[in-house]
């Protein structure tokens, strides 16, 4: 995957990494849980850093009326510690 990478980089190909959940219930549990929100951080930095990626893709997709707690979470947990790079 490193030489397919590698080829669109040098033609001058951006690469991302896309993280799609569609289960209500896998958001819910992500939200709830700090170690979890640490995790997918955690594991999220160490693709793009490892594979050289150009920058990520997050797609949750919360089936029916996205309660504001939700919503409050998503922006919180993920839009900061991303910025920073953390």
């Amino acid at each position: 995957m490193s030489l397919f990478i590698d080829t669109l980089k040098k033609k001058q190909i951006s690469v991302s990494i896309t993280i799609k959940t569609f289960s209500n219930s896998n958001i819910n549990s992500l939200l709830s849980s700090s170690d979890a929100q640490k995790k997918l951080i955690s594991n999220i930095t160490y693709m793009v850093g490892s594979k050289n990626l150009s920058g990520v893709n997050l797609d949750f997709e919360y089936v029916g009326d996205v309660p504001d707690p939700i919503k409050t979470l998503l922006l919180i947990c993920y839009k900061p510690s991303f910025r920073a790079g953390k």
